[in-house]
């Protein structure tokens, strides 16, 4: 096959089953379902399994009437396990391909700032405008990041956010939890990196709660004065994304 034809068929390989398993997640719970409606309630998210991913379900299961709904409930979870054995084989290219998306984000956000005083993943994520000193107007950080994450909720369906209405306003939470989720999940069994995750939690919890302080991740715990440091000039707790994005450019400048 022409490598060009290969790649567009892989993609919509990737892009029927992101979408098969989207509508997996919306299908009500079968034991919930009611008798007297699953007609309406369960039968149709199956009919749409049949047209888009046929391929998935042995032949018998293709086609014929949906007509009892101990039947469309069969059906309904082999498409599930298959679903599930797909999303399993691609977990790793797919978080590859999202650490790519995330790393393209916070790479222009950090390179405005220099090395002594970048903003922390978590400013990042709520950062509205980027002030650059070569641009007349600010840089709107918003739309770009709801793109991203709307590229991440179809890309990782199992960090549980695929089905959850992304906005501006919401679009930083959901950035903060899928980046939280995918750092856990590069955890092993036998967990000897669990120090790592819990000081970056720690350092990620520590600055959403105290906008200004800087962590010190090699500090000694014990002592409040290594652990952080404090700017007399930092805007308020309650201050907006912009007023901080502006304090980071005066560091910028000074």
């Amino acid at each position: 096959m022409h490598k060009g034809k290969l790649e567009s068929f892989e993609q919509d390989t990737r892009g029927r089953l992101l979408l098969a398993d989207l509508i997996v997640r919306r299908t009500p719970p079968t034991d919930e379902i009611l008798e007297v409606s699953w007609k309406t309630t369960l039968r149709p998210f199956v009919e749409k399994l049949r047209k888009l991913i046929p391929e998935y379900v042995p032949e018998e299961l293709r086609k014929g009437p949906l007509n009892s709904k101990l039947w469309t409930e069969h059906i309904l979870f082999e498409f599930k396990a298959a679903i599930h054995d797909r999303l399993r084989q691609s977990t790793f290219q797919r978080l590859g391909q999202a650490e790519g998306y995330i790393t393209r984000y916070y790479t222009p956000l950090r390179d405005a700032y220099p090395i002594w005083r970048q903003p922390t993943i978590s400013e990042m994520h709520k950062i509205n405008y980027l002030h650059q000193p070569d641009l007349e107007h600010p840089l709107p950080i918003k739309p770009i990041r709801l793109e991203l994450v709307k590229r991440l909720q179809r890309l990782l369906p199992e960090m549980g956010f695929s089905a959850i209405d992304a906005t501006h306003d919401n679009s930083t939470k959901i950035l903060s939890e899928i980046t939280t989720v995918m750092d856990r999940r590069a955890r092993d069994e036998l967990n000897h990196y669990a120090d790592i995750h819990a000081k970056r939690e720690e350092a990620r919890w520590h600055d959403d709660r105290h906008p200004g302080f800087v962590w010190v991740a090699d500090g000694d715990p014990s002592d409040e004065e290594s652990t952080t440091s404090y700017d007399a000039d930092a805007p308020g707790d309650d201050a907006d994304p912009e007023t901080w994005n502006t304090y980071w450019r005066t560091l910028v400048r000074s």
